[in-house]
């Protein structure tokens, strides 16, 4: 794990390990769909920020309660 500017930054490896639940190919689908916030270093290193499942999955139900219904305020 990297730290740059207060932001903790992990491999691809990292961040299956953490979350051992989603899958590799998940993972990559969502890097390549730009749905996982992520800095390319190089073609084979990239850079995940460790708190990115949490923004994909605040930004995807943001809004929303658990059911995926509108929230009106």
């Amino acid at each position: 794990m990297k730290e740059v500017d207060g932001i903790k930054w992990l491999s691809t490896n990292e961040f299956m390990e953490r979350f051992s639940g989603i899958s590799r190919s998940t993972i990559y689908e969502s890097l390549k769909d730009g749905s996982l916030p992520h800095i390319r270093l190089s073609k084979s290193k990239i850079l995940i920020p460790e708190d990115a499942f949490e923004r994909k999955f605040r930004s995807r139900y943001e809004g929303t309660d658990l059911l995926g219904r509108e929230i009106e305020e």
